[in-house]
């Protein structure tokens, strides 16, 4: 099974309006908006030069990066 078919699946079985609402919001300003758009010149900077690190250099685990988004996305 798909990732797409996975997600879908998910999607199809949440009954909450307000769940349902919330998903949609997300996928809209994910899909829409350039994240990059309202970086400062300081944020662009330090965001081209961790691109540009070595893989691996400093890593984080896959519950802070989860930690970060959420900590993000609430900020929107």
């Amino acid at each position: 099974m798909s990732l797409k078919e996975e997600v879908l699946q998910l999607v199809v079985s949440i009954e909450d309006e307000e769940t349902l609402q919330l998903l949609k919001n997300s996928i809209e300003t994910l899909k829409n908006q350039d994240i990059t758009n309202d970086l400062s010149k300081e944020n662009w900077e330090e965001l081209r030069n961790m691109v540009n690190e070595p893989f691996g250099y400093e890593t984080i685990s896959q519950h802070q990066f989860a930690e970060s988004i959420k900590q993000w996305r609430s900020t929107k």
